[in-house]
């Protein structure tokens, strides 16, 4: 199964000892001014698990993965949501998440 899979098979029934369990024990995530360590960004996204409409797991596409790398977007409101996960060991070990604004028109 792959990564991206695996991330959106654990938001159906979320656990957050799985979700941690798909990060590398060396993960950081990448964020403008800030990085996040696999203890920080699992304590951010157990908030998110619980509230009712958050739901990216059900638009997510796969644009790519490979043993390398997976790359996953969405959209979130009035935005492109492009989130690229680098993979250690088969597991998230760098993330980053780009947010578009969607241009009126396009």
């Amino acid at each position: 199964m792959s990564l991206f899979d695996k991330f959106v098979d654990c938001f159906y029934n979320y656990d957050p000892n799985t979700f941690r369990e798909l990060h590398h024990e060396d993960f950081m995530f990448v964020q403008e001014f800030a990085l996040l360590d696999r203890d920080q960004h699992c304590e951010v996204i157990n908030d998110l698990a619980t509230k009712p409409d958050w739901d990216w797991h059900l638009k997510a596409e796969l644009i790519h993965e490979n043993h390398y790398v997976a790359e996953m977007r969405w959209i979130d409101g009035d935005e492109i949501v492009t989130n690229v996960n680098l993979k250690k060991e088969g597991k998230s070990w760098r993330s980053i998440v780009s947010r578009i604004p969607i241009k009126k028109g396009d």
